[in-house]
């Protein structure tokens, strides 16, 4: 009589035979390169933390964007998306796979607040986790788009530094470019055309920018606003910092 061992055995080599019919043919080397999505560098280990922020719920698409970059750059997001299939139980590359599957299992937990890991632990393939957490926290895009308008609506430069209005302020506007599914253009058209798109976009951009400043930078954004052509938005934050720079200068050496 098979023991309950012996059962389970053939359950998972039954299991596991049925993805020989999506076998990859990128696993059909014996030597794993370095460039191989199953090779993994001495350096990796169960403990690191791949990205700075937590996912906590709220901060999705944040933290996707954070992880899928930390992924990609270890060549190991083709993994999650079904890029590379999974090699059947009897290749010589299920070991490998098994090891960066449970691998890539540790790098995502890490980086999960608990409350939120406690509900993951137990799944067995990674790319199931991602498809979870996916379902899970991508919002539906009409209330986002709400929030993230309203958000960049309300948003104004009181005490902060400009660097610290740009840094909210480019937050807020890439997450509404993000959810706002803006189509590409993708016409056949002249060179001109294309830049005037840019161009047309980016001025958008910079005129919201400018709407959120406080009443001491009415002088320098009225000159900005006169520009026959805005400049881009990394040149404006230039301009404005130099002036941000020369008030706190002129204040500080200002006689009581």
């Amino acid at each position: 009589m098979a023991t309950n061992q012996e059962i389970n055995t053939n359950a998972n080599q039954d299991t596991y035979q049925t993805f020989d019919d999506c076998f990859d043919g990128e696993f059909n080397t014996v030597s794993l390169d370095s460039w191989h999505p199953l090779y993994l560098h001495p350096s990796d280990h169960p403990g690191q933390i791949l990205v700075s922020i937590a996912l906590n719920g709220d901060n999705f698409n944040e933290w996707k964007r954070s992880m899928s970059l930390a992924l990609s750059a270890k060549n190991k997001l083709g993994l999650l998306t079904g890029k590379h299939k999974i090699p059947g139980i009897s290749s010589p590359y299920f070991d490998h796979w098994q090891r960066c599957n449970d691998m890539i299992i540790s790098w995502i937990l890490n980086s999960i607040n608990p409350e939120i890991r406690s509900s993951l632990v137990y799944v067995d393939l990674a790319s199931d986790m991602w498809t979870d957490l996916n379902v899970c926290f991508t919002q539906s895009n009409g209330p986002r788009l709400f929030e993230l308008k309203k958000e960049l609506s309300e948003l104004v430069q009181e005490n902060p530094t400009i660097s610290a209005y740009y840094t909210k302020f480019k937050k807020l506007y890439d997450g509404l470019m993000n959810v706002s599914n803006v189509p590409k253009c993708t016409c056949v058209g002249t060179y001109k055309a294309k830049l005037d798109i840019e161009q047309y976009e980016e001025t958008m951009k910079v005129t919201q920018f400018l709407m959120g400043f406080s009443e001491n930078f009415t002088n320098i954004r009225g000159q900005l606003l006169m520009m026959s052509s805005l400049p881009k938005l990394t040149h404006v934050l230039s301009l404005l910092q130099q002036d941000e720079r020369q008030r706190n200068y002129s204040h500080i050496n200002t006689p009581e």
